[in-house]
């Protein structure tokens, strides 16, 4: 059995839950609205689904990413620099704090 949570930032988080229910045919799932650039964001979502399951998730999956919509020469740096915290940032913040509860919880690896 799995306790699956989907992180997303998007507004259609009840997707997420129509998702796992048609592919697990589970309630046993949550969907969390989290900035996976902010790393308070993403520390408030692994709380929540550490208080719901009452561990931390075993699994982790990042598969956020965006890009900039205009052409290359056109894209300010502002925009590459949201591209780099999504893409780059992002993974390294969710890793990070999945590790540290992982540390904490002394869980076996």
């Amino acid at each position: 059995m799995f306790n699956i949570s989907i992180q997303s930032l998007s507004h259609c988080q009840l997707s997420g839950h129509n998702v796992i229910s048609l592919l697990l045919g589970s309630q046993q799932h949550m969907a969390v609205g989290v900035d996976v650039s902010d790393k308070g964001s993403v520390e408030a979502a692994f709380k929540s689904f550490q208080k719901n399951y009452g561990e931390p998730p075993s699994l982790l999956v990042n598969s956020a990413g965006i890009a900039p919509m205009s052409p290359f020469t056109d894209t300010s740096e502002e925009e590459w620099m949201k591209v780099i915290d999504v893409n780059l940032k992002a993974s390294i913040i969710m890793f990070v704090t999945k590790l540290y509860r992982h540390k904490r919880q002394d869980n076996a690896w």
